[in-house]
């Protein structure tokens, strides 16, 4: 549990890593409900079949590249609707 951010953390956190902005014709805004005290892991990677959560398609990726990627948790305190959206997400 001390991996997990808020959602709030989270949506800052994704905000500062882009500067506020994302580019339409590359990444893709996603729209979900996320139910109270529930964790749910988001892909940052893109590599995700079922964006915006991870499907730990990051695992391969990692072993075949020496990499060591990783999902983002979060819980939310409350039942919201959200939309999030990453640089890495991409049009399939």
């Amino acid at each position: 549990m001390a991996d997990c951010l808020s959602l709030i953390d989270f949506l800052r956190h994704t905000i500062n890593s882009q500067s506020g902005e994302y580019n339409k014709k590359l990444s893709i805004m996603k729209k979900i409900k996320l139910y109270k005290n529930t964790e749910y892991k988001i892909c940052s990677c893109g590599a995700s079949k079922i964006l915006p959560f991870c499907d730990d398609e990051h695992d391969k990726y990692n072993a075949d590249n020496g990499t060591n990627l990783k999902s983002i948790k979060i819980i939310t305190q409350e039942t919201v609707e959200v939309e999030m959206t990453s640089k890495n997400w991409k049009e399939k």
